[in-house]
């Protein structure tokens, strides 16, 4: 009885994991990586908003310090909005990017510069966003813990036993890959995000393997219960004809 309250506690604490959510902030100038994206921009010349004939024309300088777009016309959207679009190849680069834009219209003309930043998900790093990753990263391992120690200890059935030990490493993983991903969203060296994306992909092969693994231990159990029980109502039956 105590070692069927502890697996249905475990199990239940492992549904709840699942549950939880991680909260995240967004900027309208944090641009997802290697994505189209129409950046928009308003405009003001002498405190006022741009009038119906202003030009604005942009330069963009990448985080490497080349140059990515030279003095670009923008699209006029009216109402002192200018949009100029940038592909995939434009948001490559993971880092800050400093936009310089030059209006004139009605006889005047103003400058002003926009920094934006570049990462994988597209989104500002914030306190609570890594606080609420931390916390999720804690209870993962935890349960990987958890599990593990349940498979060192436990006398359940050698499926069961086995079972543990799977869900343990594939914890342990999904907590390395929200380390991984963490520490990724904020580094520029592409030698240390392609080790990250490598990572990653082979954790996904893992994943795929233990599933494998597991529905073929299972499948073996059921055919083997089935074939056992089997078994049984044949010797029941003989032995009551005897």
């Amino acid at each position: 009885m105590v070692k069927l309250k502890l697996n249905k506690y475990i199990f239940n604490i492992i549904i709840l994991i699942f549950c939880i959510g991680f909260i995240s902030a967004s900027s309208s100038f944090f641009i997802e990586q290697s994505t189209d994206y129409n950046l928009k921009f308003s405009c003001e010349l002498d405190g006022y908003i741009c009038p119906s004939d202003t030009s604005c024309n942009v330069t963009i300088q990448s985080p490497n310090s080349s140059i990515l777009i030279n003095n670009n016309e923008s699209t006029n959207l009216n109402n002192g909005y200018f949009n100029i679009t940038l592909n995939e190849n434009q948001t490559a680069i993971n880092g800050e990017y400093l936009m310089l834009i030059y209006c004139s219209g009605g006889g005047k003309n103003d400058t002003s510069n926009i920094i934006y930043e570049v990462n994988p998900p597209g989104i500002r790093q914030t306190d609570q966003k890594v606080e609420s990753l931390s916390v999720g990263i804690y209870f993962f391992l935890i349960i990987a813990v958890i599990l593990f120690l349940s498979f060192l200890f436990s006398n359940n059935s050698v499926p069961l036993k086995w079972t543990f030990f799977i869900f343990s490493i594939l914890f342990f993983l999904i907590s390395i890959n929200l380390i991984f991903v963490n520490l990724q969203d904020q580094v520029i060296n592409s030698r240390l995000e392609g080790f990250f994306e490598g990572f990653t992909i082979i954790s996904w092969y893992i994943f795929y393997f233990l599933a494998v693994l597991l529905i073929f231990m299972w499948g073996l159990t059921f055919i083997n219960t089935v074939v056992y029980k089997d078994q049984l109502k044949k010797i029941r039956k003989y032995g009551d004809e005897g």
